[in-house]
């Protein structure tokens, strides 16, 4: 049991100090206007700071795309709504209004998600500047 604990111990150690960037990661650093080349990978914080950094820019990605995505939705709910809803049948002016609030709905959900994506491209920069000085 003893061999089992120091053998998790030493994995958890080389797993804390081994953190190296892909060559993906390295293309996406560039794509950032972050130069690398200068930089002190020996030092912890240095990696701990791109790696934070790649993380914000997924999560700004993933969170603009779903704010995409809703914000079309709402956008053809609210048009495809308002023409049923300008004809002159009372089961069309009913399912265009539901429309209309389903549109509505949707953009109302999509709201967060543009602040968060504009929330975490502020921290990214905020680390790249850090990073750069």
């Amino acid at each position: 049991m003893k061999k089992l604990v120091t053998l998790i111990v030493i994995l958890l150690f080389f797993n804390g100090f081994a953190q190296s960037l892909s060559n993906t990661e390295i293309a996406k650093l560039n794509r950032l206007s972050i130069n690398i080349e200068h930089l002190d990978f020996d030092n912890l914080s240095v990696q701990k700071d791109l790696n934070d950094i790649l993380k914000l820019e997924k999560k700004r990605k993933t969170n603009l795309t779903v704010a995409i995505v809703l914000s079309s939705i709402a956008a053809s709910g609210v048009i495809l709504g308002g023409t049923l809803f300008n004809t002159k049948n009372t089961i069309s002016d009913t399912l265009g209004g539901v429309i209309i609030a389903g549109g509505v709905l949707y953009g109302s959900v999509s709201i967060p998600f543009w602040i968060a994506s504009h929330k975490r491209k502020k921290e990214r920069n905020r680390l790249i500047r850090m990073l750069n000085k």
